[in-house]
């Protein structure tokens, strides 16, 4: 099941919802399912949700580069 990482990213950052966890849990395992999200998510208005894909994108870059240069 995807899960809604904008909506999460939204919230309140804990344990389990912090970019880094949401990585960890979620984007690394099916990265396909979350690249557009996280690029739909980088010009949010909300800056807590740019600020947490930026963070992704970065996770995800070290890893899938290919998925987040073009």
């Amino acid at each position: 099941m995807v899960k809604n990482i904008l909506e999460l990213l939204d919230g309140k950052w804990t344990d389990g919802t912090r970019p880094k966890d949401l990585y960890n849990i979620y984007v690394s395992k099916n990265p396909l399912d979350y690249i557009e999200k996280i690029i739909a998510g980088l010009t949010s208005e909300k800056r807590k949700v740019q600020s947490g894909c930026s963070e992704l994108a970065s996770l995800l870059s070290e890893h899938k580069p290919e998925l987040v240069y073009p």
